[in-house]
């Protein structure tokens, strides 16, 4: 087995009101919940050890926001909270579901649930990563 040290993988910021070129939400509005896939795949042969998501500005128009970093097949895999709404706080989590096999590249998936629609949030802003071991390419070390 290999081990080339931990990577993080900074996902980046995502503001609950971005939108795209044309003016369009980027969120997916799902009732009381809105996803966000991020741009960019999570590379086959890596294996997720722990996730972070941190708010960086509060989330306004709700009183509760659970928020999860996951897969589509498995939205909660990497980091699941159950209120995210306070700016600063912090949600990590180390091991998360370590049966998730990332044998393709994958999309990695931010899911934000109130206690109100989706639509009703008209501020927030979080911060995610993930902390993975790159599997791939088996290294050879000699102990004697």
């Amino acid at each position: 087995m290999q081990f080339r040290g931990l990577i993080e993988i900074k996902l980046g910021e995502i503001d609950v009101m971005e939108v795209d070129g044309l003016g369009a939400r980027t969120w997916t509005d799902v009732a009381a919940s809105g996803y966000y896939d991020f741009e960019g795949l999570l590379p086959a042969g890596f294996l997720p050890v722990a996730g972070k998501i941190q708010t960086m500005e509060a989330f306004v128009g709700q009183t509760t926001v659970g928020l999860e970093l996951g897969i589509t097949a498995d939205p909660n895999a990497f980091v699941s909270t159950k209120n995210g709404v306070a700016k600063g706080t912090i949600n990590a989590i180390l091991g998360g579901d370590m049966d998730v096999a990332i044998d393709a590249d994958t999309v990695v998936r931010l899911t934000a649930t109130g206690n109100a629609d989706f639509t009703s949030l008209t501020a927030g802003k979080v911060a995610c990563s993930l902390w993975c071991i790159d599997m791939n390419e088996p290294e050879t070390v000699v102990t004697n």
